[in-house]
């Protein structure tokens, strides 16, 4: 059977469970309303040694990470595993790693791993014991091996770590889903003396902070935030804007879940965010975690009704519908949307989603066709001018010069390339050229002058890819 929670928690969901955002740019191509897609692969099976899989993220190398809520570990798999029971290639696990219930997992630019504890333990029962945050070397080695910092302790503000999330500037924020969430449906002055001790909460801490009882350098808090009592995800966006799921609101109403937003260096306290995704038309029922495609489209996983729901960088505040919902044509298992949870994005736009469940028939990571992303922008671009017998002219011999282009293909990622647009701009004119998908390099004729601004992009169904550029001037 799946694990079974308090009466607070709704549906499959467990109020903690956190995914990793990346971020892009900020345009979106086509999206259909909703999808129904059969998964690519599926991560499953005794050898992989996921117990109730909670957070998901990839390394620079795009090796796959993944918390296990109830075994305190951190599994890895390498690049593309292949679909079935495959073991992990490290794991983190062990009293001297400081994992306590780890949800939340995200890494810095410097490749250095950060693990939100929630400190929940099921012995048999559901309990909770201390609250941390770990960090690890970029090279941590397998087995029972210590973090390199930790935040730990009653200065630091933190109350059921959920989510955590690495700013440009290597500030490190951290979503706490807050203590109240563990009562079960007590009368509300007991709920309120506990939201005062434990509420949900946004700590953030300076870059290089300091590792044991360090104080946030700012606390994201109160009535004002628009903070519901459950927090998963956190993460920013391409922008700099932090968001944060709510998996319910103050009351824990049905199917009241929503997405917060607040501006960047916001001043903490009791400040109200900037934007808000919630109401019956958003899709929205127990949202639990967060990421960023790399067209800056926001992807949250819905436990409740199993989909992962698609949003344009350009949401409106309010009761705005997604621009796309994505589910499974089954959710019995071994394959689909059984209980999603956490959600990262590979290099190419493939989705991958945690089922946080306990049974190992069920407990997985699915790899889905994420919405559709151009392809990567080809890459060593060269220009070389060239002579051809024609009339000279007027202006002399460069009148009767070409320019040869010669490029590396585009990497597609879940959009295959159907070609390439090539411009070459000088001075009066402006060449162009539209090639096959195989074209790797082509002569655009009668330039003419000596300077010009060469670019070429490659195009697919869901749009053009970034453009490489040359130029002589």
């Amino acid at each position: 059977m799946r694990l079974q929670f308090p009466l607070l928690f709704t549906a499959a969901s467990v109020a903690l469970v956190v995914g990793i955002g990346t971020t892009g740019a900020a345009s979106a191509g086509p999206l259909r309303p909703a999808s129904t897609v059969v998964p690519q692969r599926q991560l499953i099976g005794y050898d992989t040694d996921l117990v109730a899989p909670a957070g998901v993220a990839f390394d620079a190398q795009g090796r796959m990470y993944v918390t296990n809520l109830f075994d305190d570990s951190v599994t890895v798999y390498v690049r593309n595993w292949a679909s079935g029971a495959t073991a992990p290639i490290r794991t983190l696990k062990g009293p001297a790693t400081g994992l306590s219930g780890p949800v939340g997992l995200t890494f810095d630019s410097q490749g250095r791993m950060y693990v939100a504890n929630s400190g929940l333990t099921l012995s048999p029962n559901l309990t909770l014991g201390t609250t941390s945050v770990t960090m690890y070397a970029s090279n941590w080695a397998s087995g029972d091996t210590a973090p390199i910092k930790t935040l730990r302790g009653a200065a630091t503000g933190l109350t059921v770590a959920s989510g955590v999330a690495v700013d440009g500037a290597g500030n490190l924020s951290v979503a706490n889903a807050g203590r109240s969430v563990f009562l079960p449906n007590v009368n509300a002055s007991v709920r309120a003396a506990a939201s005062a001790t434990g509420a949900p909460s946004v700590t953030t801490y300076a870059a290089g902070w300091k590792s044991g009882n360090t104080a946030p350098t700012k606390t994201l808090k109160g009535a004002a935030t628009g903070l519901g009592l459950n927090l998963g995800g956190i993460a920013f966006d391409s922008h700099g804007l932090l968001h944060v799921v709510n998996m319910a609101n103050k009351n824990f109403d049905p199917q009241s879940g929503s997405v917060t937003v607040y501006a960047m260096n916001y001043a903490g306290g009791n400040t109200a965010p900037i934007k808000t995704l919630a109401g019956d038309d958003t899709g929205l029922t127990t949202p639990v975690s967060i990421a960023f495609d790399a067209r800056g489209r926001m992807l949250i996983t819905d436990a409740q009704s199993r989909t992962v729901q698609v949003y344009r960088p350009t949401w409106r505040n309010g009761n705005s519908p997604p621009a796309q919902t994505i589910n499974t044509a089954t959710s019995i298992p071994p394959a689909g949307l059984l209980a999603p949870a956490g959600i990262a994005i590979d290099a190419r736009g493939v989705l991958y989603v945690s089922n946080l469940t306990l049974n190992s028939l069920e407990s997985s990571v699915v790899a889905l066709p994420g919405p559709p992303v151009p392809p990567n922008a080809p890459t060593n671009l060269t220009a070389v001018r060239t002579n051809v017998a024609r009339s000279i002219g007027s202006l002399g011999d460069v009148v009767g010069r070409n320019i040869r282009l010669s490029w590396t293909a585009s990497v597609a990622r879940n959009s295959r390339v159907t070609g390439y647009v090539a411009t070459c701009a000088t001075p009066g004119k402006v060449l162009r050229a539209t090639l096959a998908a195989t074209a790797r390099s082509v002569i655009l004729e009668g330039a003419g002058a000596i300077k010009y601004t060469c670019t070429v992009r490659a195009t697919s169904a869901a749009g053009p890819s970034p453009v490489v550029s040359v130029r002589n001037a």
